[in-house]
């Protein structure tokens, strides 16, 4: 019976244990992630209110960007290459011209990087554009 104790508390540690090493990384990527990003963001156009500036940086998390950590993940998922931070449109949106411009300046790992991309209009930005432009 002794024995029987012992095994069950030695797998309830096993899981217990097994849960706080699975938790480590979402720690690591709330502390910046494995890409050092140090640049500033903005969004503009006539498809938005106003010009909308904001920075960002990551290793470790920081800036004026309203979702750090979430953009600093953005940035890892894709490792680095802007272009695919957002995603497929899929929603009916009317053929309005209202462009709304992303703008990315600055430094992801050792390189300097510019980017631009330009949305058709607010409903197309809403759908498919990434965490990392919602500043």
């Amino acid at each position: 019976m002794l024995k029987r104790i012992f095994g069950v508390v030695a797998a309830v540690a096993a899981v217990v244990a097994m849960s706080v090493s699975m938790a480590v990384p979402a720690q690591a990527g709330e502390a910046g992630g494995r890409l050092y990003v140090n640049a500033e963001i903005s969004v503009s156009g006539p498809g938005v209110d106003e010009v909308t500036t904001s920075t960002l940086r990551c290793k470790p998390v920081g800036g004026t960007h309203a979702n750090r950590v979430a953009a600093c993940r953005e940035i890892d998922r894709v490792d680095g290459q802007l272009a695919k931070v957002d995603r497929e449109w899929n929603s009916i949106c009317t053929r309005e011209y209202a462009p709304i411009l992303v703008r990315f300046s600055g430094v992801i790992g050792n390189d300097r990087y510019s980017y631009e991309r330009e949305f058709g209009n607010p409903c197309i930005f809403a759908d498919s554009a990434s965490v990392l432009w919602q500043i």
